[in-house]
């Protein structure tokens, strides 16, 4: 079930990207960035095809931006130095000059989640603006219907990133740069925070593009996590 859930995320990935044909243009590189959000201590090495991606990534790291010759692979998560069995795979097709990232979580049953984007890394429509989109990893279920939490996300007071779910990855939104914010995480059209008293600090450059991680239990404000990454 782990790789059959994989695979179908991946595969969403390869047809979003087949809107376009790249046959015209000379096969360069593409970029590949992966970030670990499985909490605890397991760490995992990613491999597309026989290529390293990331080793001994841990809860919370990150592997940067890799190049790769721009093509289709067979991403592959296994357990950290052990290349024997994948814990999960599937296809992905890196495009020539485009950035992609992939997010590996688990869900409620602790079952592997491995979700990929495009990275969409230009500029911000208005000058003097950053980027930021946020990825939840957080498979957090409530009352007797087990009903999965949705969240808003808030830049101060401000709803930017409304009800979003398990396993989404939203477009990136444009935010005021050279600027400070604290990021705050609440129940989806409530005013109940997750994050309890303590916010988010969060500082934007101008032309800076961030994503936001989210993982853990967000009905535990001492579980629930949210990281920074820097995309540009």
């Amino acid at each position: 079930m782990k790789q059959l859930f994989f695979s179908i995320l991946i595969a969403a990935l390869i047809i979003s990207c087949k809107k376009d044909s790249d046959s015209a243009i000379p096969v360069t590189s593409s970029s590949l960035m992966v970030f670990q959000a499985v909490p605890g201590p397991a760490k995992f090495d990613v491999v597309l095809d026989t290529f390293a991606v990331g080793n001994d990534l841990g809860y919370g790291e990150q592997t940067g931006y890799k190049q790769f010759r721009a093509r289709k692979y067979t991403l592959m998560v296994f357990p950290a130095g052990n290349r024997t069995n994948p814990l999960a795979g599937g296809e992905i097709n890196l495009r020539n000059n485009r950035f992609y990232s992939a997010f590996l979580g688990v869900d409620i049953n602790n079952a592997l989640v491995l979700i990929a984007a495009e990275d969409e890394l230009d500029a911000p429509k208005e000058a003097g603006n950053a980027k930021l989109r946020v990825v939840n990893l957080s498979d957090t279920r409530y009352g007797t219907a087990n009903t999965r939490l949705l969240l808003d996300y808030y830049t101060d007071t401000t709803k930017i990133l409304p009800r979003i779910g398990f396993g989404n990855i939203t477009p990136f939104k444009e935010i005021k740069g050279d600027s400070t914010y604290k990021i705050d995480v609440r129940w989806a059209d409530s005013s109940l925070s997750v994050l309890g008293k303590e916010k988010v600090p969060f500082a934007s450059k101008a032309n800076g593009i961030y994503t936001i991680v989210t993982s853990g239990n967000a009905l535990d404000p001492n579980d629930i996590k949210l990281f920074q990454v820097i995309n540009k």
